[in-house]
């Protein structure tokens, strides 16, 4: 059972952060192992329910969640060959991660963050965001305004050039030329040091369903998607159901 994260998990990032090499992970492999991975996969369990709530589809075996520490060099401006930060990174169970609606945790030095996100940029999936918008901005302000998401910031990468529809709510302009985007809740290290994480983690997620669920309901159909897979997923992203307009561009009306 998760009892929060110790000093150590903190002091072993930082001393990381100034030997980051193959040497000083060797040698500290049982600090990593008590203060970093054994919290971690305590955390995950504990948390499985929760996430579980959000989308029964979810992937929560830890082994498939929890990041690994070395970094893929392959891949990576970055040549240290250990990342100073860990996280746990929940997505649908069969799916390509790039093509998933993620929920996070993750976990450094200076404290931690909890929230939903996408993997990456996605012209398509943005683009059927802007329409949602367009076709049903009530709805779209219900989910993407709602006061429940006053405890999480909105960031991501914007076309800086897209032209944004006049007399666009407020609230909704923050969202109509975004690339990708994360919703994001910061935590401090006396917060990450608490057995009350996984309360306040739980209860965080579930705060981000409705756009979780409203994200999902709007993904367009990739080319290599079987149609009967499409309406399975559309039927499965939460109770609100399909409002009125036809196809993958309609936005569900959530109280």
């Amino acid at each position: 059972m998760f009892s929060g994260f110790e000093r150590g998990t903190f002091e072993f990032f930082m001393a990381l952060g100034f030997n980051n090499n193959r040497e000083f992970f060797h040698d500290s492999h049982d600090w990593y192992e008590k203060s970093v991975r054994a919290p971690l996969r305590e955390l995950c369990m504990d948390i499985a329910p929760a996430v579980l709530e959000i989308d029964r589809d979810m992937e929560v075996r830890p082994a498939r969640v929890i990041s690994h520490i070395n970094r893929d060099l392959r891949y990576s401006r970055d040549k240290s060959p250990y990342r100073d930060y860990m996280w746990l990174g929940f997505h649908r169970g069969g799916w390509d991660k790039s093509d998933c609606f993620h929920l996070y945790f993750d976990i450094g030095v200076q404290g931690g963050n909890v929230g939903a996100g996408m993997y990456g940029d996605d012209r398509a999936w943005t683009d059927a965001l802007r329409r949602a918008i367009l076709l049903d901005p009530d709805g779209a302000r219900r989910v993407l305004c709602s006061q429940q998401l006053g405890g999480f910031e909105l960031s991501g990468s914007y076309y800086k050039r897209m032209n944004i529809p006049d007399g666009l709510d407020e609230g909704l302009k923050r969202w109509y030329p975004l690339k990708s985007f994360s919703l994001n809740h910061a935590y401090t290290q006396d917060e990450l040091m608490s057995a009350e994480l996984v309360r306040d983690m739980a209860k965080r997620l579930g705060l981000l369903k409705d756009v979780y669920d409203f994200m999902y309901r709007i993904r367009p159909v990739r080319e290599e998607e079987p149609v009967e897979d499409a309406f399975h997923r559309i039927a499965g992203a939460g109770a609100a159901g399909l409002n009125g307009a036809q196809g993958l561009e309609c936005v569900s009306k959530i109280p």
